[in-house]
């Protein structure tokens, strides 16, 4: 009876398992693919941050360089076409009528010096501040 009592005071013991313990599953973190598109996130914003600010820069550079050049006074001297006059003018720049403008004796406006010289009727030219004013 003493064997008995005593086998019966030892815990009984958990079957054996044959499987091994199950580990939950994480998935893989790709840490290297979020750096790498934080820094490219940062690059790309200081340069549209560079970009804004030169373009405010420049803006405020031409609104200067326009005063001054309006600002100018020119000198109106009257230039005489010369004989033989062109009868083609190459230039092939847009007529954008600004300052300087350039004023025909017959009171039109001229894109160039060689477009109202060779007009047969201008007899000379004057460069001005403010649009040509018929006569």
């Amino acid at each position: 009876m003493e064997n008995q009592t005593a086998q019966n005071t030892n815990p009984p013991t958990p079957p054996q398992s044959t499987t091994p313990p199950v580990s939950p599953v994480f998935p893989k973190k790709n840490n290297l693919v979020v750096i790498l598109l934080s820094v490219l996130l940062l690059m790309a914003i200081s340069a549209a941050a560079l970009f804004f600010l030169q373009t405010q820069k420049l803006t405020k550079q031409l609104a200067q360089l326009q005063i001054r050049v309006q600002g100018t006074p020119i000198e109106t001297i009257k230039v005489d076409c010369k004989d033989p006059r062109q009868t083609t003018c190459t230039s092939t720049l847009e007529c954008m009528m600004h300052p300087p403008y350039i004023c025909g004796s017959d009171s039109k406006s001229y894109c160039t010096v060689c477009e109202a010289c060779s007009n047969k009727e201008v007899a000379w030219y004057e460069m001005k501040n403010s649009p040509c004013k018929k006569q």
